[in-house]
């Protein structure tokens, strides 16, 4: 009889340094009504599940008058499904405080009216389970930053406004956070939302609770001048290879930029805002400097090639289009919500560049199942899908290759050829190769042989994946047959 391991390696959920140090509960799944309300502490992070339709959780924590209270619930950025709501209830059972719809990640704060038990309810917004339903939950009273302006930086010493919330304070506050960032903090390993390799920096403050993710500027960066750019006769000028760090302060903000095209050009156009993790639906349009509409651009649709699991379809906009004439145009961008959600949080990125023949690749070993990594034993073998988008009609052959491949394993030649978009690389190893881990790291090659990194991709499920820096790979030693 034989016995095969198939076993993958998985990273734990992202944890921030506050969470760490913080005291951790358990939900106790007898939580279902208020009479039944957990026990935890002030300063915890709470982990738990939704476990059944309509499933209501409930916690109970001491509270003292007029101390500062934040509580944020996490399950998207943890690669969960849970759309969080939270409603608060002081210690007399009257509703203090209900979460937010635009946030995805809700965060409430208080200053608590008495001293006393206060209760907290959280439930899916739509009432659904699935395995993917856990959140995290987090109770403080420490200072919290939800949101920074700019979001989009270079790698360098500048001062950030941060907004969020202080303990002297019911309301939202914002001051300044002077932050060092080297290139080094910048890394390409979160949600993959964009075939576009995003370089992300998740920074804390020292003196308080919450992280932020800031982008690397993949062009001049521009920072919206709120006060200007509000019509079109006062566009803002930007340069036609920008990426704009923008957000909308007032109820119906457009903003308006313009830049200088060349005939027969074309340029490309996006943005993000539902990929930054909000409640967002972006319009984005092109007009004549006299205002009149060119073209409006449609929401994003995957981009084709690309495995439908990669979930890369989006309400974000984005564009290719030809410049009719030499010539200024203007760009309208608007949050279709923004009638009724408004502030500092609410924040967008424009990028704008010529449209260049391009292509980027990646990879991943499972598309239909979560998994983070191969597992093969020695004497067998498996398989990598390659995964070519092409864009601006780039139809060269590119060449995949492995890097520093570890001794004992083999891999085939991986050449995709004139406008083909996929392949699969088989890997092999060696029947006398010792037990180990590795990273394999792939890079891929057009027609000037300038080797570019390949993405490298996790599924978690259908639709959502998370880029990685390679491929884990355990080599392991298969059972040996025993004799009846």
């Amino acid at each position: 009889m034989r016995f095969e391991i198939d076993a993958f390696i998985k990273p734990p959920a992202t944890e921030s340094d506050e969470e760490a140090t913080s005291t951790h509960f358990e939900e106790d799944k007898s939580n279902d009504t208020s009479d039944q309300s957990q026990l935890v502490l002030l300063g915890s992070v709470i982990d738990a599940k939704i476990e059944k339709s309509a499933d209501l959780d409930w916690f109970r924590f001491q509270g003292q008058k007029d101390q500062s209270l934040t509580i944020a619930c996490r399950s998207h950025s943890l690669d969960g499904s849970v759309e969080p709501v939270m409603t608060l209830l002081d210690p007399f059972g009257n509703e203090l405080l209900h979460s937010d719809a635009r946030q995805r990640e809700p965060i409430i704060h208080c200053q608590l009216p008495a001293t006393g038990e206060y209760r907290l309810r959280v439930n899916d917004r739509a009432y659904r389970s699935d395995d993917y339903s856990f959140y995290r939950v987090t109770i403080h009273d420490q200072p919290h930053v939800q949101s920074v302006f700019p979001r989009v930086t270079r790698a360098e010493a500048l001062t950030l406004k941060a907004f969020g919330y202080r303990v002297d304070s019911a309301s939202t506050q914002e001051w300044d956070w002077p932050v060092d960032l080297s290139a080094d903090a910048f890394e390409n390993n979160g949600p993959l939302v964009s075939t576009v390799a995003r370089q992300v920096a998740n920074v804390r403050s020292p003196d308080a609770m919450g992280s932020v993710a800031l982008s690397l500027a993949a062009g001049d960066l521009v920072i919206e001048e709120e006060s200007v750019n509000n019509t079109h006769q006062s566009a803002q000028l930007i340069p036609a290879k920008a990426h704009v760090s923008g957000r909308f302060l007032a109820r119906g903000d457009i903003d308006w930029y313009h830049f200088t095209a060349e005939k027969d050009k074309s340029y490309q156009i996006s943005v993000l805002g539902e990929r930054l993790g909000q409640r967002m639906d972006l319009d984005v349009s092109i007009h004549d400097t006299s205002g009149k509409l060119i073209l409006a651009l449609p929401d994003l649709a995957a981009p084709k090639g690309a495995p439908a699991e990669f979930g890369l379809g989006s309400l974000d906009a984005e564009a290719t289009w030809k410049a009719p004439a030499d010539a200024n145009y203007l760009i309208a961008v608007r949050d279709l919500y923004g009638g009724g959600v408004f502030g500092p949080d609410r924040q967008y990125e424009l990028l704008l560049k010529p449209a260049n023949p391009a292509f980027r690749v990646f990879a991943t070993h499972a598309l239909k199942k979560p998994s983070v990594g191969l597992s093969i034993a020695a004497g067998k073998d498996a398989t990598i899908d390659v995964v070519a988008l092409r864009e601006n009609g780039y139809a060269e052959p590119i060449e995949v290759t492995i890097e520093n491949l570890p001794e004992g394993v083999t891999a085939e030649p991986c050449k995709l050829e004139s406008k083909e978009t996929s392949k699969t690389i088989k890997i092999t190893v060696a029947e006398n190769a010792e037990p180990s881990l590795h990273t394999l790291r792939l890079n891929a090659a057009g027609a000037d042989k300038k080797a570019m990194p390949v993405q490298c991709v996790d599924m978690v499920r259908a639709g959502i994946a998370r880029c990685s820096k390679g491929v884990p790979l355990l080599i392991f030693k298969p059972a040996s047959e025993k004799k009846e």
